[in-house]
């Protein structure tokens, strides 16, 4: 019991202790709005993975650098981030969506259409995709339409004009079809 107890309070304390660390380079770099603040976040997140890799605050930690990384355009760093929060995330986690469709706008980037149709369909099949349908039809019917496929992307368009509340999006999407 006792044995079972320490164990329990340790993992408390590590969780406590790697939120605290998280917060602290987030809040950093949400202050420092600079080329060197963010240079600072990152190795304030690599440090955070570094020290409490296996928390939750590091899951979050991967995503965080993730998004540094694609903000300067560091796309492979910024895909090994995103595929390993998504390996740690739980499926549950809207950001799971999110780091999909990332990864799928750095394949678009690079011209890999069909690598990047793969991370957009794979944003539809998350757990949170509902929350994101406009966004995720609307990436997908991009693809299609970039693909010279005209008839899926219309399709995929209908869908994102069926789920969009946004009125500048309806009007955009109008035009498509």
């Amino acid at each position: 019991f006792v044995l079972e107890a320490g164990f329990y309070l340790y993992g408390i304390n590590y969780e406590k202790n790697a939120t605290r660390f998280y917060n602290n380079v987030l809040n950093r770099s949400v202050k420092s709005d600079s080329a060197a603040g963010e240079e600072s976040a990152i190795k304030g997140f690599k440090d955070l993975l570094a020290k409490y890799p296996q928390s939750n605050a590091a899951v979050l930690g991967h995503y965080s650098l993730g998004n540094l990384y694609y903000k300067h355009k560091q796309n492979d760093e910024a895909v090994s981030s995103y595929l390993e929060f998504i390996k740690h995330s739980s499926p549950e986690s809207d950001l799971v969506t999110v780091a999909y469709n990332s990864l799928g706008a750095f394949e678009e980037r690079k011209k890999n259409l069909k690598k990047a149709l793969e991370y957009y369909e794979l944003a539809m099949k998350t757990k949170s995709a509902s929350s994101f349908e406009a966004l995720n039809y609307g990436n997908i019917a991009r693809i299609h339409e970039a693909m010279n496929n005209n008839l899926k992307a219309a399709e995929f368009y209908k869908k994102a004009l069926s789920k969009t509340t946004d009125p500048v999006m309806t009007l955009l999407i109008k035009r498509k079809l």
